[in-house]
């Protein structure tokens, strides 16, 4: 992916809404409840998607599901003589929560930039990738939700390498650590 993301989603709700998960990706358990005007419960009335930096206004009162994506590190790169290994870049990390936004609120969006490729022209030389940017939606009275982008790749003439490092993740109610690409050898 070239830059990390931000989604938005309204739930259209009232009264308390709690979310709970217990280590989603083993267990697969995940409980949502609370008590809600609607007699169909809880259900999405608006989405919005950022793929650069701005500001986000809440139009309505209420509980807004809000999720954020790292932006992917560069894979390296090098120029084969006898010996290259190189590995590609990790993931962005993602995080998302349930956040009861204010109307008229305006919060911080930030999205990150995918790591800067790299490419070597000389013969048995090698460049390291450049780690792709943080994403982040932040602003007065809330937990501020932070995907951190994946590493660079390695590269090396002479050994292997580890994988690049996936992106880390905090503020949300899941929190989904980037995928560490394998390592070159």
């Amino acid at each position: 992916m070239p830059y990390g993301q931000a989604a938005l989603d309204v739930i259209e709700s009232s009264g308390n809404l709690t979310v709970t998960s217990n280590n989603l990706f083993t267990t697969g358990n995940v409980t949502v409840s609370g008590t809600f005007d609607k007699s169909e419960g809880p259900r999405y009335k608006d989405h919005q998607l950022f793929t650069t930096s701005g500001t986000f206004t809440a139009q309505v009162t209420g509980f807004h599901c809000v999720t954020v994506v790292g932006a992917g590190g560069s894979g390296a790169a090098g120029k084969r003589n006898n010996f290259i290994n190189a590995s590609g870049g990790g993931a962005g990390a993602l995080v998302s929560k349930i956040l009861y936004l204010i109307s008229g609120n305006t919060y911080t969006v930030t999205i990150g930039s995918g790591g800067t490729g790299v490419s070597v022209t000389t013969g048995g030389t090698s460049s390291n990738g450049n780690s792709g940017g943080s994403s982040s939606f932040s602003g007065t009275g809330i937990t501020t939700l932070t995907a951190n982008g994946g590493g660079g790749g390695f590269a090396s003439t002479t050994t292997s390498v580890a994988g690049a490092s996936g992106g880390v993740a905090s503020g949300g109610d899941l929190i989904v650590t980037g995928k560490q690409i394998g390592r070159a050898h």
